[in-house]
């Protein structure tokens, strides 16, 4: 995840299941009056601009990452790996189950990041849960970025790109000093619901509307660019809005954020404020928020 990216080509093989030979030629196989055909896919992740970026928490691929490809109802959660041997190109895990699209009818096909349970079935919900422990690194909301792709292939149409969606929405604030040197902050979101499931199947999430509503903390040093980032489940805010708390050098500030300011968190939207921290006659310091954008990511900017 260290570049941005632009197309991710998956060379996906698409296999009907007889044997374990890499060499597979179509004249091996026999389908009902139409040969099979092997198809590519490219994989993209969309945003407003139509400019392809990297997964949520990062601007490309990491040799490892794996995704699961459904094509059909028989060839199900096949994962792929991007392996770094050729740019972009992902490969099939286990040589027995790369896909072959069979005949001439018309397949649905859908995509997933991260990949979960076992080719060939299809994948549980995965339970999530974005507290704080799971939001203080990069590599730790990597766990719970999710990513979904559905497209359609066919004789016609060999060569299918996945345009891969975020699933989860995100909070990005920026500390800024006007005037004053900032230090360590210890920042906390408050008002939201953290636990709930993605269904990688639908790349449909479902919030656990019976979980309470929790802070969220990080702390924000130079190191991290006084940036707090964390990724929440989608859901509508209760009326109480959102509560932005910081504490530095032994002082303790808040900003609210009204509900008929920030209704919702949809999927696959960023919402990113910068706060400045100023000096002020009254107190020795104050926070504004500043530059509120909302970035599919779709990138919102929330105003003053």
């Amino acid at each position: 995840m260290k570049k941005l990216f632009t197309t991710i080509h998956l060379v996906l093989l698409l296999f009907i299941g007889l044997g374990c030979s890499t060499e597979i030629n179509e004249s091996d196989y026999e389908f009902s009056g139409d040969s099979g055909v092997k198809v590519t896919f490219s994989a993209v992740i969309n945003n407003q601009n139509n400019t392809p970026l990297g997964r949520a928490t990062g601007t490309s691929w990491d040799v490892g990452d794996i995704i699961g490809i459904t094509c059909g109802d028989k060839q199900m959660n096949v994962s792929y790996e991007y392996t770094g041997e050729s740019e972009n190109y992902f490969k099939s895990v286990d040589k027995t189950q790369e896909i072959w699209l069979m005949g001439t009818d018309e397949y649905e096909v859908s995509a997933y990041y991260p990949y979960i349970g076992a080719d060939g079935t299809a994948p549980a919900a995965i339970n999530v849960e974005t507290k704080s422990e799971n939001q203080i690194t990069e590599i730790e909301r990597e766990k719970i970025d999710f990513l979904y792709a559905s497209s359609i292939a066919n004789r016609e149409n060999p060569n299918v790109e996945l345009p891969f969606n975020h699933v989860m929405s995100r909070i990005v604030l920026t500390f800024k000093g006007d005037g004053i040197d900032l230090s360590n902050i210890d920042c906390y979101i408050t008002g939201l619901k953290l636990e709930g499931s993605f269904n990688p199947n639908t790349g449909e999430t479902s919030l656990n509307e019976e979980s309470a509503i929790e802070s969220v903390n990080q702390v924000l040093t130079e190191k991290n660019n006084y940036t707090m980032t964390a990724l929440f489940l989608p859901q509508s805010l209760s009326p109480k809005g959102l509560l932005i708390e910081a504490g530095m050098n032994g002082v303790y500030y808040k900003v609210e954020l009204a509900a008929s300011d920030l209704p919702e968190l949809k999927s696959g939207y960023s919402y990113n404020y910068t706060i400045l921290a100023q000096e002020y006659s009254d107190n020795p310091i104050k926070l504004t928020i500043t530059d509120t954008q909302i970035t599919p990511w779709v990138n919102h900017d929330g105003g003053s």
